[in-house]
């Protein structure tokens, strides 16, 4: 992870590194899962 980004992490409230965690997790899960249905559909 860039020193930027960590930087910028701990200027955040932890409330607001949740969220942010949060929504990172969900991107990863949704480009996850579009992978997935890539692999499937050229099966």
């Amino acid at each position: 992870m860039p020193s930027m980004t960590n930087a910028r992490y701990t200027i955040l409230t932890p409330a607001s590194k949740y969220a942010l965690s949060f929504i990172q997790q969900l991107r990863r899960t949704i480009q996850d899962s579009r992978c997935t249905a890539f692999i499937y559909e050229h099966i």
